[in-house]
């Protein structure tokens, strides 16, 4: 009797323990399935993280938008080697670059380009290339569809030119840094140092010893009568003058210092 007893309790602390093991193993179960459910949530959501991640730190190019824009050659490399080269550059940037964004000031140099633009707006993009609304469309991503677009013509500009330059002086590979930089323009006066600094370049950089030596830059082109495809007028209102244009540039070297710290080539 005392044997069945003794039994029965082995047998009920048995039922116990299996029980306790089987909960534990639920218990376990159930917190696997929760994580990898939360991993592959992670994993579905992860591409608009992505998104968001880039959306806070990259510069995006928008319509209308005013950028300063500029680029230069890959290492030790130039970008023009002589006259015909630099005028090429200006022709190829007129095909590609007009449509989509008007142009205050440009500055060519060896190594590197600075231009000052601004963005046209949704509607003359889409009267000029009609198939961007409809790649718009297939998209809520609004802004990157609109920035990659944009970006995609100074790519194709990069491109274009590099394919000659590289028949024309038997080389290979690209000619241009991959990411061309971009700083938006937010105030009046940062326009006005942006387009000083972009026509002193040449001096800076020793091509020259004055603004009006340099021959490939847009300073000629805006003091000219010439017609030309530059916001000449726009530019000149800012101004007043030819005469207060041509004085506005001669900045003090202290002044022309603190904006080219800001990154600049």
């Amino acid at each position: 009797m005392e044997n069945a007893t003794n039994f029965s309790k082995v047998l009920n602390f048995g039922k116990v323990q299996l029980r306790k093991i089987s909960n534990l193993f639920q218990s376990s179960v159930d917190v696997v399935f929760k994580l990898w459910k939360s991993f592959f949530d992670f994993l579905w959501n992860l591409p608009c993280l992505c998104i968001s991640i880039v959306k806070r730190f990259m510069i995006y190019l928008e319509s209308n938008g005013i950028y300063h824009i500029y680029n230069h050659a890959n290492g030790d490399e130039n970008l023009f080697r002589n006259d015909e080269n630099y005028a090429y550059f200006l022709k190829r940037y007129a095909h590609f670059i007009h449509p989509i964004a008007k142009t205050y000031a440009y500055c060519l140099m060896p190594n590197h380009f600075h231009v000052l633009v601004k963005i046209r707006s949704k509607e003359e993009i889409v009267a000029t290339f009609p198939k961007f609304e409809t790649l718009e469309k297939l998209t809520e991503l609004e802004e990157l569809t609109f920035d990659k677009f944009i970006s995609k013509q100074f790519s194709n500009l990069f491109s274009s030119y590099t394919q000659s330059f590289n028949k024309v002086f038997k080389r290979k590979g690209s000619l241009f840094i991959k990411n061309f930089k971009r700083k938006p323009i937010k105030s009046d006066s940062y326009f006005i140092s942006t387009l000083q600094y972009i026509h002193r370049n040449p001096v800076h950089h020793g091509f020259c010893t004055n603004i009006e030596d340099w021959n490939w830059s847009s300073y000629h082109s805006l003091i000219s009568q010439k017609s030309t495809l530059l916001e000449k007028k726009e530019i000149m209102d800012w101004f007043g003058t030819k005469e207060h244009f041509a004085e506005a540039h001669k900045l003090s070297d202290k002044n022309y210092v603190e904006l080219s710290q800001d990154d600049f080539y």
